[in-house]
C-alpha cells in the first residue's frame, strides 16, 4: 500500500478543521507528519485512524 500525504492546508480543507487545530493535533502526535525540505506533509492514514475523514 502506498503512503499518501497531503499538505497541511489540504488536510484542513478535507477535514474542515482550522490550521490551529491541525497544528495542535500534530504537536500532540495524534497526526503523523513528515518533513520534505521546508514542507510539512500530513499522512492521510493518520487522519483516517482518528476518524476525521
Amino acid at each position: 500500500m502506498t503512503n499518501l500525504y497531503v499538505s497541511i492546508d489540504a488536510a484542513c480543507k478535507m477535514t474542515s478543521l482550522g490550521r490551529t487545530t491541525m497544528y495542535k493535533l500534530i504537536s500532540l502526535e495524534q497526526v503523523e507528519v513528515v518533513k520534505v525540505g521546508r514542507r510539512t506533509l500530513v499522512k492521510l492514514a493518520s487522519l483516517e485512524q482518528l476518524g476525521i475523514i
